[in-house]
């Protein structure tokens, strides 16, 4: 606040920073009047404001006559108008122009260009004016891209359709009527990119959300759609990933860890045996503010029916010579089967010194919980594994055996509270014989927080 009202009045160009000195010069060579910087036009220190602003984004983004991206500023004083420093060296021709000289260039490619690793691609800030952007100009180390929904081209001269242009496989270049399905694929995408203040993590995706709530008419719960549980509920995360150290949502979505998500194809997972899945009962989330129910949230909980088991976690090594979490045992009144096991991925774990107990510490929304006790498991879903059959040996006179394909027991692994509520830790894959003794035991109803 301390500048507004001298930038009312007249904003001196040479005190910004570079990068938006750039964009001024970019904005005017176009010929285009006004233009929209989020650190100039949005009160950076009036939270409540702040916030609103920014889940109007996608107005301003998807109604914008073109979105200036610089892919490889570090920061705001970096600019991207500056010499380029040229992968492979160009050639000279012997001739000139009016301006200078004349040089050829082996045209690049675009990931020589804008890499996978550009700067561009880890920030989650950036996501939804890639996303958003109905026409885009992306400032790369060695050449400039144009991107609109028809067409792509770049200095050099080349122009394919604008189905592959940077960004234009997933956007709403090319998705202007998004489906729910698609979510999962902007989920898997936003995970991995990096925050400055986890606590934006919602915020930073909220214009998304609200161009998908728009054309779906589904309702949005903190990175999840309630039309698509419980099958939106069976996220993996990495290896890398974490839970958040600061609370910002709840456990059962993927919102709530640090680090990338990856979600199951839907076609290898089955929803079609009734007594055997989760019902939703009740989804409830609390908005830090009414006006933005995309943004920040204060809390949230999941009410759900199913089939849950009691189970021992070990850490050991066992078939394909994988040294992981495995289920030792289910335990519940009517059954106790040691050979009733399967497969454990924590969404984050402490592992254990020796080779065979549980886990010494799991680290939770909640914050690092003992791993002494149980975990539950909370059956969702059945889902496919294909074991490979032998090839024949004809030569030799054997005989091959075909694939066998297996519907396994999955869903999210859960510790209990004292209050009686639930939080997710994990998701598990039973085995072939863990299937019969969820089908022993009676649904509960049960909410995780």
């Amino acid at each position: 606040m301390d500048n507004y009202a001298t930038y009312l009045e007249r904003i001196e160009v040479c005190t910004l920073p570079q990068t938006l000195q750039d964009a001024i010069l970019v904005t005017r060579r176009i010929g285009l009047q006004y233009l929209w910087v989020d650190s100039l036009c949005i009160v950076q220190d009036a939270e409540g404001s702040q916030y609103h602003e920014l889940g109007r984004m996608h107005y301003i983004y998807n109604n914008a006559y073109v979105v200036v991206i610089a892919s490889v500023a570090a920061s705001c004083d970096d600019g991207f108008l500056g010499p380029r420093d040229f992968k492979r060296p160009p050639i000279k021709v012997p001739f000139g122009s009016a301006n200078g000289h004349v040089y050829l260039q082996k045209p690049l490619s675009f990931l020589e260009t804008f890499g996978i690793e550009s700067l561009i691609n880890t920030r989650a800030w950036t996501f939804q004016e890639e996303f958003l952007s109905r026409r885009a100009l992306f400032f790369g180390n060695y050449q400039i891209r144009w991107v609109c929904g028809r067409l792509t081209g770049q200095d050099g001269g080349s122009i394919a359709d604008g189905s592959s242009a940077c960004g234009g496989s997933f956007s709403c270049r090319t998705h202007r009527l998004p489906e729910p399905s698609d979510w999962v694929s902007v989920a898997q995408m936003y995970s991995h990119r990096a925050l400055s203040y986890p606590r934006d993590k919602l915020p930073a995706l909220s214009s998304i959300a609200e161009y998908f709530s728009s054309h779906t008419g589904h309702r949005y719960a903190a990175g999840l759609w309630l039309e698509e549980l419980p099958y939106q509920l069976c996220w993996k995360s990495s290896s890398s990933s974490s839970p958040a150290k600061v609370w910002r949502a709840p456990s059962w979505t993927w919102m709530s860890v640090d680090g990338s998500v990856f979600f199951p194809d839907s076609d290898i997972l089955r929803f079609d045996r009734p007594h055997l899945t989760a019902d939703i009962l009740d989804c409830q989330t609390t908005p830090l503010y009414n006006d933005v129910p995309f943004g920040q949230i204060t809390s949230g909980y999941l009410d759900i029916r199913g089939r849950i088991l009691c189970c021992h976690a070990v850490w050991e090594t066992r078939s394909r010579g994988v040294k992981r979490y495995w289920i030792k045992e289910f335990i519940s009144s009517k059954t106790k089967n040691k050979r009733k096991g399967g497969e454990l991925d924590f969404d984050s774990v402490l592992r254990p010194d020796s080779e065979s107990c549980a886990p010494p510490g799991i680290l939770t929304c909640q914050g690092k919980e003992s791993g002494k006790g149980h975990v539950y498991c909370l059956l969702l879903c059945r889902k496919q594994r294909v074991i490979p059959g032998r090839a024949s040996h004809g030569s030799y006179g054997g005989y091959g055996t075909p694939d066998v394909e297996l519907w396994l027991p999955f869903g999210v692994a859960l510790r209990k509270l004292k209050s009686g509520e639930f939080y997710r830790v994990g998701v598990f894959e039973g085995n072939r014989s863990s299937l019969d003794a969820f089908a022993k035991v009676n649904s509960q109803t049960i909410r995780i927080i």
